[in-house]
């Protein structure tokens, strides 16, 4: 075990050497852009349809499948440019996601957007009258009404994964990018449910949400990429050495 410590030391070491701190604001711009293509094209309001709501962003409008996909994409050729494996660096940014989505997931609070279904607990969460579905009271929807937060929901379950991944590495020595695997598994499963929950417009297909469809999926190609890797030696990739002086 001290043996691997010492190779994920030197991993991570190898990392901040070759700048993958300092590209930062490239990879969030990414993120950014591939969040918004994915509510572009996936919106149940077809925003393709007009190029003048494209760049609107303050309007909302991110879906976070679309971040990870094109983030994630560039931020594995930036480290493979560093000489950076490409396990290596999903490995390295896994537990770091879902604990930036767990803070991120907040705006939705602020925007008073994306919250669920009405309910009578607690916890539930009052929306102001000019963010109530419809944009105003209703029989349905009197002012007043409680909904499920579902921003919270998955803020939280986002921050336990986070945590839950940073003991998972320290405890079970795996191989490269199987974390990550882990990472994705954890996060389709809990959105799905999630997902379900919301009330905002969505394509629907078969009784689920079109996120719903896409978490399935996702979720099934990290399952097998988990069972796959078990059991596969815990070495990890070779991290190119810094140049000599």
């Amino acid at each position: 075990m001290q043996k691997m410590n010492h190779l994920k030391n030197h991993d991570l070491q190898g990392m901040f050497r070759h700048g993958m701190h300092s590209p930062g604001h490239t990879l969030d711009m990414a993120g950014v852009i591939g969040a918004r293509l994915y509510w572009i094209i996936t919106d149940s309001s077809s925003p393709w349809r007009h190029p003048g709501r494209w760049l609107q962003i303050w309007e909302g409008g991110l879906g976070i499948p679309g971040g990870l996909i094109l983030g994630i994409t560039v931020g594995v050729v930036m480290a493979k440019r560093r000489g950076i494996g490409m396990a290596n660096a999903l490995t390295a940014c896994a537990p770091a996601i879902p604990l930036a989505q767990a803070i991120g997931r907040w705006g939705n609070w602020w925007n008073q957007e994306l919250y669920g279904k009405a309910t009578t607990l607690p916890w539930g969460l009052r929306i102001d009258d000019a963010h109530l579905p419809g944009g105003g009271p209703t029989v349905l929807f009197p002012s007043g009404t409680l909904f499920h937060p579902t921003f919270l929901y998955e803020s939280l379950l986002c921050a336990a994964l986070g945590f839950g991944l940073i003991a998972l590495d320290k405890r079970v020595p795996m191989r490269p990018g199987r974390l990550f695997a882990f990472y994705v598994a954890g996060y389709t499963a809990f959105r799905f449910f999630i997902e379900g929950l919301r009330i905002d417009p969505a394509h629907y297909a078969g009784g689920l949400r079109l996120n719903q469809w896409v978490s399935v999926v996702v979720f099934a190609c990290a399952f097998v990429v988990i069972v796959a890797m078990r059991g596969a030696p815990a070495v990890p990739e070779q991290v190119a050495q810094e140049p000599a002086d």
